[in-house]
């Protein structure tokens, strides 16, 4: 290989280097199954039998709740599953999909932290964000302990589309600006298509990264917004066939019940401020629930302030992007602490966010761009210290993560079938794969049987819906379908069918061709036609509402716009530039080197001496017979199944009212043979649940 093409290749070889080391703890851990994991795999499952039938944009999970369909994807975002699901279809598993899923969203990770900062401060700060952003303890919480590949991905997305914001408000008179545009909101888009909660919280940095593009000469603030204004309609319009079913279709389901649970509830989800900036705790891989914080880097802390230091002592001032940048990540830090209930109180989607540490994730990559700008701000007077203090940092951000890479042992499930779906429910509690059934059409106020469908089940993976007639009715035959089934039935007087699939907006019936009134059946909500006494063809068909179908309309209008601007933008590629954004400096052939040799070798020695081995960073204080530390060591065997080994504190007093918390050791005598799952709740003297833990392990 030349030098020149050396150079060519240098940055992407060392950017492949630190994905690798950054994703390496979720290769190593197999497909994350803790937390949401089993969810997003039977989401999977449901998704791709979708797919193979022919039903390309699914609405309706026909095989959720207990078999009777459920509204998921109307209202969950898709592009997580159609990633998956083209994963699945170029030959891997399912549970290999969905890993796969895990190492695109590194990837775009690290490669958009580098690109954003880069196109700032220069390539060597495009590394330093690009490793401080991919080893961020955010990351891993959300993969290894949460199981959240959705919000994973999204904020794999999320620093391209702040690196395509970031170019909207330079040089706007340009014809390339439309082509900006669109892909500012092409990212958009996706975002949103990927993890809505990751794109609305991300809005105000996507604004900010518009406002101050760089330093240099900038048009008028009316401008940069008119372009990041455009951008962001344009990434509404194209993902409008979702959103505006997803949030103005919120009536026809039960979506109060995600707030129902108290551990759901924002107020109950804010961070203490040690657990924002918590130092590295020693994994002990023997326990149950091993519970982490989801707390910002310390070393990009550290990197971030020397930087603003150095900038302000040098040049007297803060240039503006960085400022905002930092007022960024100060927003987002303080808005995880409970002192800001108030504020979040005054959000009308605050209840649906849930966690407000969810704001940890932007913020991260706040941090990360700003630990790059700390290295672009420091002197270039011993260019022979660079490289090791390069090195030096490299190795900082990956100790002070490394703690939150590590995970229970993992396992991937064995191939499934739509056909498992049910039984996945039932031992999970998961109906419909999600927290509380928010998605349960309105309708719905009685479950039916959990094995209600199971024979129908048996028999094929797409099951006829009449299987009970009232008296006077025969049934000659039926055709099953996903989205559309028929039954042709002779009945001597006028009677009501009842099938089974729960009523639900987009249902249509018709009798002998003709428009049918469906409704649902009171209690149950299952979907109910009358037909008249005679011979007779009744279909039910899904079907886009009035809503979908102006969503969808929009959709398709944003792309044909699209197409026209990309029209435009490439005739006119060949005008010439009045002017052109002035590239960054290249790093030094040897400096890519270093970076790739660093990340190869600590990976080197966490996989030759850190994993599988008692280390400062993963160490366990169960012996096997007692727990070292322990406040109060007891031998309590509860029927030779469980035994109390001991509990922290040693005192079990509290003041009235108080909340008493408490820490318990238990070992299994005998651990069972198949899965089992657990829930740990706690309540307070005032009958308030204080907290919940819930976790599903394999019993091998």
């Amino acid at each position: 290989m030349t030098r020149s093409r050396l150079r060519r290749a240098a940055p992407a070889l060392a950017l492949g280097a630190l994905t690798l080391l950054a994703f390496w703890p979720v290769l190593r851990a197999g497909y994350p199954s803790l937390g949401d994991g089993l969810i997003h795999y039977y989401r999977l499952v449901e998704f791709v039998h979708l797919l193979r039938h022919g039903v390309l944009f699914p609405r309706w999970a026909p095989d959720l709740a207990y078999g009777f369909g459920y509204p998921l994807f109307n209202y969950y975002p898709p592009l997580t599953y159609y990633l998956g699901a083209l994963l699945n279809l170029l030959g891997l598993s399912l549970a290999n999909s969905l890993l796969g899923v895990y190492a695109v969203a590194w990837l775009l990770a690290v490669t958009g932290a580098y690109a954003a900062a880069r196109a700032r401060w220069g390539a060597t700060a495009g590394f330093l964000a690009a490793a401080a952003y991919g080893l961020s303890p955010y990351l891993y919480f959300n993969a290894l302990a949460r199981g959240a590949l959705p919000e994973t991905l999204g904020l794999g997305l999320l620093p391209w589309a702040l690196w395509a914001f970031g170019r909207l408000g330079l040089f706007p008179s340009l014809p390339s600006q439309r082509r900006r545009v669109s892909v500012a909101g092409l990212l958009f888009a996706a975002l949103a298509l990927t993890h809505f909660l990751t794109a609305f919280l991300a809005l105000p940095l996507l604004l900010l990264a518009a406002l101050w593009p760089a330093e240099q000469a900038l048009p008028p603030v009316r401008a940069r917004l008119g372009a990041a204004g455009r951008a962001l309609l344009l990434g509404l319009g194209l993902s409008a066939y979702f959103l505006l079913p997803a949030v103005l279709e919120t009536g026809a389901v039960q979506v109060h019940q995600l707030t129902a649970p108290s551990d759901l509830d924002f107020r109950n989800n804010f961070l203490a401020l040690g657990q924002l900036l918590a130092w590295p705790q020693t994994y002990d891989p023997r326990l149950v629930f091993h519970v982490v914080a989801p707390s910002l880097s310390l070393a990009a802390l550290a990197l971030a302030i020397l930087g603003l230091a150095l900038g302000a002592w040098r040049a007297r001032r803060l240039e503006g992007a960085t400022l905002a940048f930092t007022a960024a990540l100060l927003g987002y830090a303080a808005l995880t602490l409970p002192f800001t209930t108030s504020l979040w109180t005054l959000v009308p989607v605050a209840s649906i966010i849930q966690f407000p540490w969810r704001l940890v994730g932007p913020a991260s990559l706040v941090l990360a761009l700003l630990a790059g700008r700390g290295w672009a701000a420091c002197p270039n007077r011993l260019p022979t210290l660079r490289p090791g203090l390069l090195v030096a940092a490299l190795a900082a951000l990956y100790v002070t993560a490394l703690t939150w890479s590590f995970a229970p042992a993992s396992y991937a499930p064995a191939t499934a079938t739509v056909r498992d779906l049910t039984t996945y429910e039932t031992t999970s509690g998961q109906l419909g794969t999600t927290s509380t059934g928010e998605f349960l059409p309105a309708a719905v106020q009685t479950l039916p049987p959990a094995d209600a469908l199971r024979a129908a089940y048996a028999v094929a993976d797409v099951i006829a819906r009449l299987s009970q007639l009232p008296p006077g009715v025969t049934l000659t035959s039926q055709q099953a379908g996903l989205t559309h089934l028929s039954a042709q039935v002779i009945a001597a007087a006028p009677a009501t069918l009842t099938f089974d699939l729960f009523a639900y907006p987009g249902w249509r019936a018709a009798v002998d061709g003709q428009p049918a009134p469906l409704t649902a059946a009171e209690g149950t909500g299952l979907a109910t036609v009358v037909v008249p006494a005679g011979a007779h063809t009744v279909t039910l068909t899904f079907a886009l509402t009035p809503l979908r179908t102006g969503a969808v309309a929009l959709s398709l209008l944003t792309v044909l716009a699209l197409a026209v601007v990309a029209v435009r933008s490439w005739r006119a590629r060949a005008a010439p530039a009045a002017a052109v954004q002035p590239a960054a400096a290249p790093m030094p052939l040897a400096a890519y080197g270093a970076i790739a040799v660093t990340a190869l070798a600590l990976l080197g020695v966490r996989v030759a001496v850190i994993e599988g081995r008692d280390t400062l960073f993963s160490h366990s204080l169960f012996d096997g017979a007692a727990v070292a530390g322990v406040a109060r060591p007891l031998d309590v065997n509860f029927g030779d199944q469980l035994v109390l080994l001991g509990h922290d504190p040693a005192a079990l007093t509290l003041p009235a009212d108080g909340a008493l918390v408490l820490t318990l050791y238990w070992r299994a005598q005998t651990v069972p043979a198949a899965d089992y799952a657990a829930s740990v709740q706690v309540w307070d003297a005032a009958g308030n649940l204080w907290a919940q833990s819930d976790s599903q392990h394999p019993g091998r």
